[in-house]
């Protein structure tokens, strides 16, 4: 049977150079020609749409794309037609989730649930579906078409297999989104999307639509809409319910950098000469929390070991912090709800452009109380 990732792997890696920083009029100026050319108020409209704004705006080779994909369709679909079997029930689960446990909405966290496996199954009724529903209205955006259906089956083989009520999942950024939310109608099946990270203006997640769609803040919301977002789906969530109480005995207080995904070798020298720096002024000693996912092994050797911010429990780290440091992490926004430390945003290591981008595209943080790391220390002396 095929694996997802395998399938969807190459061709991802061929459009995966995403900046998230582009100008926002520049941005509008592509979601409303979409919208006048394009949309149509039903699930494989908006999906389509939201597809049109990501060609758009990543201008990527979809040429390429889509002559892959065409031979890539016809592979599957005559698979499933020659090969298919059913698919052993297992017990049922209520909620099949897929994304950051720790973000689940609380109300979830007493059903049984299972993370949603990636193998893939098809059923006659999903290539007649696909062929009908999907293919022939795709107007040849055939990568727009394959993902749509990788996604299909992927969902199938999770409702033969578990016969689920819920598809928990983090999914507004993909075009599958409304699709799937159709294709779980006509399942019997909820689909609901959560926050998972920070959010701003960037069109690569307009136009979605959900059964319910969770987020952290109103402020989300609003710049969803904004992105032609379906309206009547969001509600607002208190995000004091994912942090767990905090009982430890705190020692020392630090000043802690938290990485992301595009420091350099050498903005970690210099992230390392400004905690030194910080150390003289606040009498903080400086620590760097890598991202747990994106920070390759090169930028770690780059740090002394007694400055690695080792705390298993990232909110330990927070509240063992004075100054929370980063360009954007979620973190800052956490610290902010925690009413812990002191939010610090670095507008030095990728000068100001990057913080004023990001404020114009409406980042949350830019928005909260904090203060500039180039208030604190003059650039001229790092």
């Amino acid at each position: 049977m095929f694996n997802f990732y395998k399938i969807n792997g190459y061709i991802y890696n061929k459009i995966s150079n995403k900046n998230l920083f582009i100008n926002q009029k520049y941005q509008e100026k592509i979601l409303e020609e979409v919208y006048k050319e394009s949309f149509q108020e039903n699930y494989f409209s908006r999906s389509y749409c939201q597809y049109l704004c990501q060609k758009k705006l990543y201008k990527q080779n979809y040429i390429f794309l889509n002559f892959i994909s065409f031979f890539i369709i016809k592979l599957i679909l005559l698979f499933f037609k020659i090969f298919s079997k059913k698919i052993i029930k297992e017990e049922k689960v209520k909620v099949l989730y897929f994304g950051i446990e720790k973000t689940i909405p609380k109300e979830f966290l007493n059903y049984e649930r299972k993370k949603l496996e990636n193998h893939l199954f098809l059923t006659k009724k999903d290539i007649e579906y696909f062929k009908n529903d999907i293919l022939k209205k795709s107007k040849k955006e055939y990568y727009f078409a394959l993902k749509v259906l990788l996604k299909i089956a992927i969902y199938r083989y999770n409702i033969e297999k578990y016969s689920p009520e819920i598809f928990l999942v983090t999914s507004e950024y993909s075009w599958t989104s409304s699709i799937l939310t159709e294709f779980c109608e006509k399942n019997k099946t909820l689909h609901i999307n959560y926050m998972h990270g920070n959010k701003w203006y960037v069109i690569r997640d307009s136009f979605f639509k959900f059964h319910k769609c969770y987020v952290w803040d109103e402020y989300y919301a609003e710049i969803f809409c904004k992105l032609k977002a379906f309206e009547g789906q969001f509600e607002v969530i208190d995000y004091l319910d994912f942090i767990p109480q905090i009982n430890i005995e705190i020692k020392e207080l630090y000043n802690t950098y938290y990485l992301q995904i595009d420091e350099t070798e050498d903005e970690v020298e210099q992230i390392i000469i400004i905690l030194e720096k910080l150390r003289l002024k606040t009498g903080y000693k400086g620590k760097i929390r890598c991202h747990p996912v994106y920070t390759p092994q090169k930028i770690k050797n780059k740090i002394p070991k007694e400055m690695l911010d080792e705390e298993e429990n990232i909110y330990h780290s927070i509240v063992k912090s004075n100054y929370l440091i980063s360009k954007y992490s979620t973190v800052l926004y956490e610290a902010f709800v925690m009413k812990k430390g002191i939010v610090v945003i670095d507008d030095i290591t990728k000068g100001i452009e990057k913080y004023n981008s990001l404020k114009e595209l409406g980042w949350v943080s830019g928005y909260k109380p904090h203060l500039m790391l180039s208030e604190i220390i003059k650039e001229g002396s790092i």
